[in-house]
């Protein structure tokens, strides 16, 4: 997986490799943390986009990203 300066595709990315890491578990309780930083990392990639249609583009590490 490459690097990226895009804040969402970053967080996405996260969430990708969140699911590997739940095909991989079998145990109830990691499953439910797994679903837990599921749904903070979407809220936070629901946020920066409406953040970066109402502001503009987002500032990453001094670089400008638009969607």
């Amino acid at each position: 997986m490459a690097p990226t300066r895009d804040p969402v595709l970053t967080v996405w990315q996260a969430m990708n490799l969140l699911h590997n890491v739940d095909l991989q578990s079998e145990t109830p309780e990691i499953s439910k943390i797994l679903v837990e930083a599921e749904k903070i990392l979407f809220s936070l990639v629901t946020a920066l986009v409406r953040r970066s249609r109402e502001t503009g583009p987002i500032l990453f590490e001094g670089r400008v990203i638009s969607h």
